[in-house]
């Protein structure tokens, strides 16, 4: 079970590097940007959504955590 709920942390991972990569390549982030480091924010964000949601947190606040992370990986 453990190995599995791994792949799928590393699957997510590299595909949001890959899309951060990207941008980071058309100039959308800064040089100094670290894709790997932006995955991995991006991944945590989604498992605490979740999380959150589950627990019946209002939708007004999930939307609050998405768009400050929004805010805090690419920029506001």
């Amino acid at each position: 079970m453990r190995a599995v709920v791994l792949e799928g942390f590393s699957e997510r991972d590299q595909a949001f590097t890959a899309c951060f990569r990207l941008a980071k390549e058309n100039g959308e982030l800064p040089q100094t940007a670290d894709p790997v480091v932006l995955a991995q924010l991006a991944s945590a964000t989604i498992h605490s959504i979740a999380v959150r949601a589950r627990a019946r947190v209002p939708r007004k606040e999930l939307e609050a955590i998405v768009k400050g992370a929004v805010d805090v990986m690419v920029g506001g």
